[in-house]
């Protein structure tokens, strides 16, 4: 059995800028976003404890 792959078009500034607006546009990835951010750059800035790691991962993985 042969695999389909799917046809990708080739980046290009008009569907990177109108990907872009999509995503701002949609209220729950801005908020993610935001939130992630304040966690990432604010809370835990650094990855050298092991349990600011695993909340990184965690919350990364309950936004997918």
């Amino acid at each position: 059995m042969k695999s389909v792959k799917p046809t990708i078009p080739k980046p290009s500034p008009d569907i990177i800028l109108n990907n872009l607006r999509d995503w701002e546009s949609l209220e729950n990835y801005v908020l993610q976003e935001n939130s992630l951010k304040k966690l990432f750059v604010v809370t835990y800035p650094l990855n050298d404890d092991i349990d600011d790691v695993l909340i990184k991962v965690c919350a990364l993985n309950d936004f997918l």
